[in-house]
């Protein structure tokens, strides 16, 4: 059920969220109320990312309790009186629960670009290497937790693989290679 009012200050479990992130499920730590309230800032200040809670199962709105229907009595030759009644359904004020939150926008593609400005160099010479990477979860070079778009000189020794490992947004890894190759002076 949505909490229609709470004491200001009164300190809150949150425990799920809509889909969009509008709506918390809390429980009120004072008294065990539960129910949902919403997540504006103007409302709720919370020490943990809205987003972060699971998804919460938002109850469908109440449903009035059926009326009876009469039912005619069957002809007689006698008048029966009927004395008038008045039957009182008691209903109870709702709101309804927020509504369900748009499909979220599918995910844009991992955009990933890595080269060198050189692949062959003379012995002591250096190059440039490149990555642009974008929409990907995390990304390392040679082990090195690293960002999208990075310009680096390097300078090998000798012939040498760098290599870029990524972790795409859906869990899966992916790895580029560029070999820089030194010649004998």
């Amino acid at each position: 059920p949505v909490i229609d009012s709470l004491a200001r200050d009164a300190e809150l479990a949150p425990r799920s969220r809509n889909q969009a992130a509008t709506w918390v499920e809390i429980t009120v730590l004072a008294n065990g109320q539960s129910g949902w309230v919403s997540a504006g800032a103007e409302y709720v200040h919370c020490t943990v990312v809205m987003a972060a809670l699971p998804l919460g199962l938002i109850p469908p709105p109440p449903v009035a309790p059926p009326t009876s229907t009469p039912i005619a009595a069957p002809p007689t030759s006698t008048p029966i009186p009927v004395q008038p009644t008045s039957t009182q359904i008691p209903v109870q004020p709702t709101n309804p629960p927020p509504p369900p939150a748009p499909a979220p926008a599918p995910a844009s593609p991992a955009t990933i670009v890595f080269y060198a400005d050189q692949t062959v160099l003379p012995s002591g010479g250096c190059t440039v290497l490149h990555w642009h990477v974008e929409n990907v979860q995390e990304l390392y070079i040679d082990g090195n937790e690293t960002t999208g778009h990075i310009d680096q000189q390097v300078c090998p020794v000798g012939t040498q693989t760098f290599t870029l490992r990524i972790l795409h947004r859906d869990g899966h890894w992916e790895e580029r290679t560029v070999t820089i190759e030194m010649t004998p002076p």
